[in-house]
């Protein structure tokens, strides 16, 4: 009623002498005419203009009441934004800090590939030198054994030519192990490189989700909160 300048009282009290809101909707209901105790208006009209029951305001209105409870839901749903948002960066931190450690650990393993690489191959070089080295002792005992100097001219060329296909198998192979340990290695730094990124991704998929959220949370409790200052106020009018 308040909405109309009007009190329920002033109908009831003022053109109903002793009586009552409840009187006078029963008595509408019940078929009376209160026509001449509402100088010409209708029951319709004090019905509407009651929206707001009781003397000076109040929430007794199912209108108000509902306009609060929308307004406390929707405020509530602002601070559960909040939460949500955090929760929601928290686990997209997790995940590119799961994905730099994966990265590392798959760096590390083919940095230890590439170090594995080069140690095999150097020592298969050993190998190769040593079996030079044994070929060329037989190679000594059998002139020695023809009665041929072996430092004379055919026997020292086929010791040198011996120790140089020896030591050319020995450049190849530690070419081809440096080679191999470069790739692992590029590799490894791409990994490390890919790991960086996705976390920093992900600090910045954070960060977006915490400023979304924030800004859907001020929106809802703004919104949520100008509703019940709203009801409040038009209920007190």
């Amino acid at each position: 009623m308040a909405e109309y300048g009007y009190e329920t009282d002033t109908y009831t009290g003022g053109y109903m002498p002793g009586g009552t809101w409840g009187d006078a909707q029963n008595a509408a209901t019940q078929g009376f005419d209160l026509s001449k105790y509402l100088g010409g208006g209708s029951f319709e009209g004090m019905f509407q203009q009651g929206a707001i029951f009781g003397k000076g305001g109040g929430l007794g209105g199912a209108g108000a009441i509902g306009q609060v409870g929308q307004g406390v839901a929707q405020i509530g749903s602002g601070i559960g934004s909040i939460f949500s948002g955090m929760a929601q960066a928290k686990l997209q931190r997790e995940r590119g800090l799961m994905q730099q450690q994966r990265a590392e650990f798959n760096a590390k393993m083919m940095e230890l590939e590439a170090k594995s690489t080069m140690m095999a191959a150097s020592e298969q070089g050993k190998q190769i030198q040593e079996a030079a080295g044994r070929i060329v002792g037989q190679q000594k005992a059998g002139y020695a054994a023809q009665g041929v100097n072996v430092a004379s001219g055919v026997a020292h060329q086929m010791e040198q030519q011996t120790r140089t296909y020896a030591k050319n198998d020995v450049i190849a192979l530690m070419a081809n192990a440096r080679n191999a340990a470069w790739g692992k290695s590029v590799s490894a730094w791409d990994a490390r490189t890919q790991g960086r990124m996705a976390k920093r991704a992900s600090e910045f998929a954070a960060n977006s989700t915490i400023l979304t959220s924030v800004g859907r949370s001020v929106s809802d409790i703004g919104e949520g909160t100008m509703k019940v200052v709203q009801a409040i106020a038009g209920a007190g009018g």
